[in-house]
């Protein structure tokens, strides 16, 4: 098992137990872009990243790469406040809280024409439960293109019974129909007398670890993530990870938990707000619905809606709003004031750099 798995096991059963996701506390990893599409005589193409710890004694922090890289390409990454630089896993020290960079570079044969990219976990020494993750891309006389999609659950945690099969329905849904394939990347930590997979609604196929999936254009599709529950109480959680091929910089998560039985009293309850979330009710509508967005910080707000087929049928731009809960109304109308047929639709909200979105069902 690999250091980068051993350490997002350990950090989903610590996410458990605290009642929310692994999120990044103590030091940021800013980088200030994630993919480029360079002339194929550029010999070499940087990515700078911006790093700080928050602690004013410094802290080490675990950089764990994985190049996927054509033949004849170097990938590495270096710490400028050190000038090291290190082709594998390293582990780096930040000796206060002023900010450092950490460069990733690609290194390239002139006229060599290809696409790699670098998958970046950092995580905490002391803690591996906390950790960022970006992915670097280059396009070396290829243009990397910029597909846009969305991919969240209508739900992320279930109280379950014993041997229940738990379900959760994840929309996957292109808001640019670029024709595309994507890398899954399945982890989870479920008792050993549990069961868990994911399965791609469209074709019925279920998988049980990391594959490629097709995902056509103007097409939407729903990802199931499944856990079958054992005899005896437990905590299942389960993190889906989908990247674009055509673009890896580009990619989308979810994380699921299921639980069987009770839990101790001085256990926090998994099903704690998210900082950013959106629901619909009502969910199927009949002439409107309100979207409700939840807010812990100020935000830009956006809304978008697409049909069953990726076209966008309705846009609006709600500007700045301030921490809260906003219903935002859809009366189930296209730009031009148009009632939409009935059918399936899909929702897109943006908050500032985060996204979120569902399934509506238009049944007039």
């Amino acid at each position: 098992m690999s250091r980068h798995r051993r350490a997002l096991i350990y950090a989903l059963v610590l996410s458990v137990l605290v009642g929310g996701p692994a999120l990044a506390q103590g030091f940021t990893f800013n980088p200030s872009q994630t993919y480029d599409s360079v002339d194929e005589s550029e010999p070499l193409v940087e990515f700078p990243a911006t790093i700080r710890t928050s602690l004013p004694q410094g802290e080490d922090l675990l950089v764990d790469i994985e190049p996927v890289l054509p033949d004849g390409w170097l990938g590495q990454f270096c710490q400028e406040s050190t000038g090291v630089c290190y082709l594998d896993d390293a582990v780096i020290t930040l000796e206060d809280n002023d900010p450092d960079v950490l460069r990733f570079d690609f290194i390239c044969p002139p006229g060599d024409v290809g696409k790699g990219w670098i998958d970046v976990r950092v995580s905490r020494v002391s803690d591996p439960s906390t950790w960022i993750e970006h992915t670097f891309a280059l396009g070396h006389g290829v243009t990397l293109p910029e597909p846009d999609y969305i991919f969240r659950c209508e739900e992320s945690f279930k109280q379950a019974d014993p041997t229940d099969v738990v379900e959760f329905f994840c929309p996957l849904v292109s808001f640019n129909g670029y024709p595309d394939s994507l890398i899954c990347k399945f982890e989870n930590d479920v008792p050993g007398d549990w069961f868990s997979q994911y399965c791609q609604v469209s074709t019925g196929v279920c998988y049980f670890g990391d594959v490629t999936i097709a995902f056509p254009a103007m097409i939407s599709d729903e990802i199931r993530l499944d856990m079958i529950t054992g005899p005896d109480p437990g905590i299942g959680t389960a993190r889906l990870k989908v990247q674009s091929k055509a673009n890896p910089a580009i990619w989308r998560e979810v994380q699921v938990r299921a639980r069987t039985g009770d839990h101790p009293a001085d256990v926090a309850d998994l099903a704690a707000p998210e900082r950013f979330r959106v629901e619909a009710a009502p969910n199927p509508l009949r002439n409107a619905t309100d979207l409700r967005v939840m807010l812990q910080r100020p935000a830009a707000v956006s809304v978008r809606i697409v049909d069953l087929n990726g076209r966008t049928v309705r846009t609006r731009a709600v500007g700045r709003l301030e921490a809260g809960v906003h219903p935002l109304r859809w009366d189930g109308t296209d730009d031009a004031g148009n009632r939409l047929p009935d059918g399936v639709y899909f929702y897109r909200v943006d908050a500032g750099a985060e996204s979120a979105g569902g399934k509506l069902t238009l049944r007039r």
